[in-house]
């Protein structure tokens, strides 16, 4: 069996580390990087990095590891740890399982088509300009969703940003550190992870930071008094903004943290994938299994879940069918139930850019891949964390960091606060 793996991020190491220890009759196995460097949205390369210079996890480094290695973090005080931490840990990761003799580094993936009962891969290696064309049997797209901004379109912004400074309006993918925002009047839009952590992280230079969004959760949760909750954004102005209540807020700054579009410009018309409203990937049976061609997956596209335990779930599903231990439903019936989940959603109201927002039905959607592989479930203590981690993010933003997590058995686990 040949097998490529786009992406060497968290999903593509993990794809590699089960097909290389897992997979039966592995013939070929090839990880494409187009950076010098693995590890995804947490590479350490400044020059493409997204990662700002205080970014600390939002989930504990026990809802970060993957089975086999733990993070070394005995000494540490606190399970919510810098960005390097997370960056090492997938380093030594690669090198405990020795997957780098299989990547491809500095190689970009520039079509995949399916051709008989093949895939066709197209690479170019950057340095050389090489270009190499290889078949495979099975595809894993682990490239992330962390490289192309969403930039919605605001009445007025433009002319905003063409008056005083080069840097006015950034999306928050070019966010580094709050000191070049010392003093100023910043106006942050989006009610998502990265657009609340900025938040408070510019407001300890900022004079005020103004946050935009629609979460209603947000307005009861703890936050810097220089925060201040508006709602969104009718117009821009010169100097300003005009929110929908009528309001109006002089500003200096704006960030964007409006999120990504998924890209997948990679997969030619063969391949049956496309995507919908920016974010939504189909047709796709419990989100990762190409329906029309399932020897392709698309491993992490759910978001608001524990990432790590998710990850290796899919692939260890897609090795149990790959070697037979599992089968998948025929093609009708993996289209009747994505269906009948697209239909339960339009009546909820829910646009189809949230359908992989599985937040409140991470048990659910897990216990479906368990049973789909005939795998062991997650100990108990896994969930636990996370529900426990999502409650008190809830109450605290800004202090929810402040814990120490620690495993006592399958089920339970003991948490200490840190002053």
């Amino acid at each position: 069996m040949r097998v490529a793996i786009i992406g060497s991020g968290p999903s593509g190491l993990i794809s590699a580390k089960h097909c290389w220890t897992t997979l039966k009759n592995l013939q070929v196995l090839h990880i494409y990087e187009k950076l010098a460097c693995l590890g995804g949205a947490w590479c350490d390369d400044k020059e493409h990095t997204i990662l700002y210079d205080n970014l600390r996890t939002n989930l504990p480094t026990e809802l970060m590891e993957f089975e086999g290695l733990s993070y070394e973090n005995n000494n540490l005080r606190s399970s919510f740890v810098e960005a390097s931490v997370v960056t090492r840990y997938l380093i030594k990761f690669a090198d405990v399982f020795e997957l780098k003799q299989y990547i491809k580094f500095e190689t970009q993936v520039i079509k995949v088509s399916r051709i008989k009962e093949e895939w066709e891969l197209i690479a170019c290696h950057i340095p050389t300009n090489q270009i190499t064309k290889v078949k495979y049997d099975v595809i894993f797209v682990c490239n992330g969703h962390y490289e192309v901004p969403q930039i919605p379109h605001f009445n007025g912004l433009e002319n905003f940003k063409r008056k005083k400074s080069e840097n006015r309006v950034i999306h928050s993918i070019k966010y580094r550190r709050p000191e070049m925002y010392q003093g100023l009047q910043v106006l942050i839009i989006g009610g998502g992870p990265s657009a609340v952590d900025i938040s408070i992280d510019i407001s300890s230079a900022a004079k005020y930071v103004y946050l935009s969004h629609h979460t209603d959760d947000l307005k009861d949760t703890k936050m810097p008094a220089n925060i201040i909750h508006k709602p969104d954004i009718d117009c821009f102005s010169d100097d300003g903004v005009t929110f929908i209540d009528g309001t109006y807020s002089q500003i200096d700054r704006v960030i964007l943290g409006t999120g990504y579009k998924y890209s997948l410009n990679f997969l030619d018309d063969t391949c049956g994938l496309w995507i919908e409203d920016h974010m939504y990937v189909t047709p796709l049976y419990k989100q990762f299994i190409s329906i029309p061609n399932p020897t392709m997956v698309i491993i992490g596209l759910p978001t608001r879940t524990f990432i790590f335990p998710l990850l290796e779930t899919q692939v260890k599903c897609m090795i149990q069918i790959l070697n037979g231990n599992a089968t998948l439903p025929s093609a009708d019936e993996m289209h009747k139930e994505r269906q009948l989940n697209e239909q339960n959603f339009e009546l909820k109201g829910i646009p189809k850019k949230k359908y992989h927002n599985i937040a409140g039905l991470v048990r659910q959607y897990m216990s479906e891949l368990f049973a789909l592989g005939n795998m062991e479930p997650l100990k108990e203590v896994i969930f636990n964390m996370l529900e426990k981690n999502i409650s008190i993010r809830k109450k605290n933003l800004v202090g929810y960091r402040n814990y120490k997590f620690t495993i006592v058995d399958s089920e339970n686990y003991e948490i200490m606060h840190i002053n």
